[in-house]
């Protein structure tokens, strides 16, 4: 099972704020474009799949374009597998594999946590992510957690993120 707790800890105590999107919202009241998830007044350019086995047909199928009108997708531990739902489900898991193997591949970079390029966009597969981590139960709150450095080292190039101290 995915503890979301401690991912959220990670992320808050580092100074990233995240809203979890369901498969409705991004199918069906979402604007992607530019690299961008625009909902309402809201806009995310990164989207990550937190140990996700089964994800229906359609929202990978825009997870795919919002990545390759250049957005960035994160996937830790696994890529999505199968589909969801009966109908068809043989094939609609056939494609569900290939645009995993198409979008995220296996790890990249030296340590497993480099980026692959997909059109426009990125995508990162750490399958080891959360393991390197460990998810604490306490963690810092005035500086950068070495396990954190770790993930946000692949995103320096492109996001500039500063692993300076939070004051």
């Amino acid at each position: 099972d995915f503890d979301w707790g401690a991912l959220a800890r990670i992320l808050l105590t580092n100074g990233y704020d995240f809203d979890l999107i369901n498969d409705d919202v991004l199918q069906n009241r979402s604007d992607l474009a530019g690299g961008h998830i625009r909902i309402r007044d809201l806009d995310y350019r990164i989207l990550v799949l937190p140990n996700i086995r089964a994800i229906p047909l359609a929202t990978f199928r825009r997870i795919e374009e919002f990545i390759r009108n250049g957005g960035i997708a994160i996937a830790l531990e696994q890529t999505p597998s199968e589909s969801t739902g009966m109908a068809q489900y043989e094939q609609r898991d056939a494609q569900v594999r290939s645009l995993s193997a198409e979008l995220f591949r296996e790890p990249a970079g030296r340590d497993g946590t480099g980026p692959h390029r997909h059109g426009r966009g990125y995508t990162f597969f750490m399958n080891i992510a959360l393991s390197i981590i460990g998810l604490p139960s306490t963690l810092p709150s005035t500086s950068w957690s070495p396990s954190t450095r770790r993930m946000l080292r692949t995103l320096v190039p492109i996001f500039r993120v500063s692993d300076e101290p939070l004051t």
